[in-house]
Protein backbone atom coordinates (compact mmCIF):
# COMPACT_ATOMS: atom_id res chain seq x y z
CA UNK A 1 0.00 0.00 0.00
CA UNK A 2 1.22 3.45 -1.16
CA UNK A 3 0.50 6.55 1.30
CA UNK A 4 1.49 10.30 1.14
CA UNK A 5 4.72 10.89 1.66
CA UNK A 6 3.21 13.14 4.71
CA UNK A 7 1.27 10.21 5.57
CA UNK A 8 4.02 8.16 5.46
CA UNK A 9 6.38 9.98 7.46
CA UNK A 10 3.66 10.14 10.18
CA UNK A 11 3.75 6.32 10.59
CA UNK A 12 6.84 5.70 10.52
CA UNK A 13 7.45 8.51 13.20
CA UNK A 14 4.80 6.64 15.02
CA UNK A 15 7.00 3.24 14.86
CA UNK A 16 10.14 4.62 16.03
CA UNK A 17 8.07 6.22 19.15
CA UNK A 18 6.92 2.80 20.18
CA UNK A 19 10.41 1.30 20.00
CA UNK A 20 11.08 3.89 22.11
CA UNK A 21 8.40 3.21 24.30
CA UNK A 22 8.97 -0.58 24.43
CA UNK A 23 12.95 0.17 25.18
CA UNK A 24 11.64 2.60 28.24
CA UNK A 25 9.39 0.03 29.78
CA UNK A 26 11.65 -2.98 29.02
CA UNK A 27 14.38 -1.21 31.55
CA UNK A 28 11.28 0.14 33.67
CA UNK A 29 10.45 -4.01 34.52
CA UNK A 30 13.51 -5.49 33.78
CA UNK A 31 12.23 -7.37 30.66
CA UNK A 32 15.61 -8.78 28.89
CA UNK A 33 12.98 -10.09 25.73
CA UNK A 34 11.46 -6.81 25.61
CA UNK A 35 14.82 -4.98 25.65
CA UNK A 36 16.36 -7.55 23.13
CA UNK A 37 12.92 -7.03 20.50
CA UNK A 38 14.13 -3.17 20.34
CA UNK A 39 17.13 -3.92 18.33
CA UNK A 40 17.92 -5.16 15.21
CA UNK A 41 20.25 -8.85 15.31
CA UNK A 42 23.23 -6.65 14.44
CA UNK A 43 23.16 -3.51 16.15
CA UNK A 44 25.37 -1.86 18.05
CA UNK A 45 25.82 0.32 20.98
CA UNK A 46 28.28 3.23 20.99
CA UNK A 47 27.98 5.34 24.88
CA UNK A 48 31.41 7.77 24.80
CA UNK A 49 33.78 5.80 26.56
CA UNK A 50 31.93 3.93 28.88
CA UNK A 51 29.93 0.89 26.67
CA UNK A 52 30.76 0.38 22.35
CA UNK A 53 30.06 -3.40 21.04
CA UNK A 54 26.97 -5.01 20.44
CA UNK A 55 23.87 -4.40 21.11
CA UNK A 56 23.69 -8.40 22.95
CA UNK A 57 26.44 -7.32 24.92
CA UNK A 58 25.03 -4.05 26.00
CA UNK A 59 21.80 -5.69 26.98
CA UNK A 60 23.94 -8.44 28.89
CA UNK A 61 26.24 -5.86 30.40
CA UNK A 62 23.04 -3.81 32.41
CA UNK A 63 21.25 -6.91 32.86
CA UNK A 64 22.41 -7.10 36.46
CA UNK A 65 21.43 -3.20 37.48
CA UNK A 66 18.16 -2.83 36.02
CA UNK A 67 15.38 -2.53 38.45
CA UNK A 68 14.52 -5.85 38.89
CA UNK A 69 18.14 -7.29 38.30
CA UNK A 70 17.63 -8.75 35.06
CA UNK A 71 15.95 -11.89 33.85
Amino acid sequence: MSHDPQVQALIDKQAITEVLFNYCRAVDRADIALLTSCYHDDATEDHGGTFSGSAADYIASIAPILPRGGS
